[in-house]
């Protein structure tokens, strides 16, 4: 060690500078001239931004972040094969012959260095901050510590004149809330004593699907200019922008009623009843809050769609005879498209969520099933190994939470295709309970110091937990 302390500083900078991102943490609490030299480090946007993207799994980073083109189809535009191939200096990516996402007719461009250090540099470094990337970085490596630190536990009370929170969802600092009597809020500082709240819309029944999309296309709570998104049993879309106060909004009629919302970038769908004879549309929210139809999905064996999630150019519906639809959104000359896969789950599917190519379902209230490739389903049984019934789920970057009966939330953190497929339903790290019989909905966020999870329950109140470090458990 003595030998090591000896090294002179440039060295160790080219030591540090190949470290992945725990192990640089570590290095830092060694002594204090190390610790100065990994705080000058931390100062660099590409270190940081080099940690996201080696580290993190490019589905759950744009999950965490809501930066759609943080993806797979980013790296194979700047010429990488692979996440792996990020830095390697033996890939060439001098001419890259590579398929444009945004490039509807299949045409081919070919790269220069120059296009591609563009690229990089217009995502990381004009339109991002370092602070950013290393505030993704800290939040994901936040998520593990939720077994070890506390849980400060408060609650929202002012939603009880609305009836029970049908719809509750994070983005950034907000928690938009949707309740029993159509009405649709916009919280800030929610459940303490500075919260106030902005009435966005209100509709002439409940509330049943919400969804947010954020015209900056940036969702870690650096901008307040959104738009809100939410449907009833009314069978209106309401859609709202957001900026301090609503803007403006507007009213779109469905012909059925709406079940479910999912967003993408701009792009959303919608869940209804009736879908066999009018199938499901994926809407691209323009300017002005105009509404167009980009994609008819028609195919549906049964009525009553009950879920439905959208991720790229991938779409998947749930319905209440146990079968699960997936469609690949591409542009043909024809005006509908099919189902590319078909699978059937045991029961009604209750939920429907996705995240990159891994479909997480809840089914026939106890079947938790999980793909991770679109092909073939793991089931679990939650109601055996908890000897509860699961009501809702919810994903958010590494981190499952469970919904149960008897007013309890299970938490679990999976980060690896492998703990998903082998998910040991009996031992959550965390379980939440709120006292209550029914858990309705939940949402789950980084609030910047740590984990935050909002949950409804049929009480009529909002339940919000905290993973703070060094706060004293407030239950």
């Amino acid at each position: 060690m003595a030998e090591i302390t000896k090294l002179p500083e440039e060295v160790l900078r080219i030591i540090f500078k190949k470290l992945d991102g725990k192990s640089l943490f570590r290095a830092a609490r060694v002594c204090k001239f190390w610790h100065q030299i990994v705080y000058e480090l931390r100062l660099n946007v590409k270190m940081w931004s080099t940690f996201c993207l080696t580290e993190i799994p490019m589905p759950l980073l744009a999950d965490m972040t809501g930066l759609v083109d943080i993806n797979d189809r980013f790296l194979i535009l700047a010429g990488f094969t692979t996440k792996k191939d990020i830095g390697d200096p033996k890939i060439e990516t001098s001419r890259t012959r590579t398929q444009s996402p945004g490039n509807e007719n299949g045409m081919f461009s070919l790269l220069d260095d120059n296009t591609i250090n563009i690229k990089m540099d217009s995502l990381v470094s004009s339109r991002l901050p370092w602070q950013f990337w290393r505030e993704v970085y800290l939040a994901y490596r936040r998520t593990v510590l939720i077994s070890r630190w506390p849980c400060l536990r408060r609650t929202v009370t002012e939603s009880s004149r609305y009836g029970k929170t049908t719809c509750v969802k994070f983005h950034g600092n907000f928690l938009l809330t949707g309740h029993e009597n159509g009405a649709v809020f916009c919280w800030v500082n929610a459940g303490t004593k500075l919260q106030t709240y902005t009435f966005l819309h209100m509709h002439l029944s409940t509330v049943t699907a919400l969804t947010v999309i954020d015209d900056s296309n940036l969702k870690n709570g650096k901008s307040n200019i959104f738009t809100v998104i939410s449907g009833s049993d009314d069978r209106d879309l309401h859609v709202t922008m957001y900026q301090s106060k609503p803007l403006r909004s507007a009213c779109y009629n469905q012909s059925t009623a709406i079940t479910s919302i999912s967003s993408w970038g701009q792009y959303f769908v919608t869940g209804s009843q009736e879908s066999i004879v009018h199938g499901q549309w994926v809407f691209h929210l323009s300017s002005y809050l105009k509404l167009e139809r980009h994609y008819h999905l028609l195919g549906h064996s049964c009525s009553y769609v009950r879920c439905t999630a959208i991720w790229e150019n991938k779409v998947v519906t749930g319905d209440n005879d146990g079968n699960i639809y997936i469609w690949e959104l591409t542009r043909t000359d024809k005006p509908y498209l099919l189902p590319l896969v078909t699978h059937t789950l045991p029961g009604p599917i209750q939920q429907t969520l996705i995240c990159g190519d891994r479909i997480v379902c809840l089914a026939n209230k106890d079947i938790l099933a999980v793909s991770l490739n679109g092909r073939e389903f793991y089931k679990f049984s939650v109601y055996s190994d908890l000897y509860r019934t699961p009501e809702c789920i919810k994903v958010w970057g590494p981190i499952l939470a469970i919904g149960l009966k008897s007013g309890i939330v299970a938490v679990y953190h999976l980060a690896t295709d492998v703990e998903w497929q082998n998910i040991d339903i009996s031992k959550p790290l965390q379980m939440l309970h709120s006292g209550q019989e029914h858990i309705i909905d939940i949402s789950i966020i980084d609030s910047g110091l740590g984990l935050s999870i909002a949950f409804s329950t049929d009480d009529n109140s909002i339940h919000l937990a905290h993973w703070l470090p060094g706060r004293a458990q407030n239950t």
